[in-house]
């Protein structure tokens, strides 16, 4: 049986800084993966595979779109990555858009991640009091 998550979130992102999430895949079951990111201003989205950074303590817990269920998403998204590893994995995915004055976004309708792995997505501004939105939408199957 399958279930359907998601997440949003908004943050403000200085020059040069990022934004990064950490995707830890379960090793059992599908998950296919879809998201979107938008900013007001120039930015890059990467997302690495199969990295050995390490996830902060606190997870992002998905919220189930059949809000009559109870059933708690088997991804694990940490948006804060602890010191330590030595590498980021291999860069599976790189878009860069906008411009000084103006935005744009990325989006992936559905990837299916590899089992057992982790991700690594990295959304770097190119402008200072850049306004990103992130949306992350995954369905499991179990």
């Amino acid at each position: 049986e399958g279930k359907r998550f998601f997440h949003t979130q908004e943050e403000v992102i200085a020059s040069a800084a990022t934004s990064k999430f950490l995707l830890t895949v379960p090793a059992a079951g599908a998950i296919h993966f879809g998201f979107e990111i938008e900013s007001t201003l120039l930015c890059t989205v990467q997302i690495y595979e199969a990295g050995d950074r390490p996830a902060s303590v606190t997870a992002i817990v998905g919220i189930n779109r059949d809000r009559n269920s109870s059933v708690a998403p088997t991804l694990v998204i940490n948006d804060e990555i602890a010191t330590g590893g030595t590498t980021d994995g291999t860069l599976k995915y790189v878009k860069k858009w906008g411009a000084a004055a103006a935005g744009g976004n990325a989006k992936e309708n559905e990837i299916e991640l590899k089992k057992s792995t982790k991700y690594l997505i990295v959304i770097t501004s190119g402008a200072a009091s850049n306004q990103v939105n992130t949306k992350f939408d995954w369905y499991e199957i179990v």
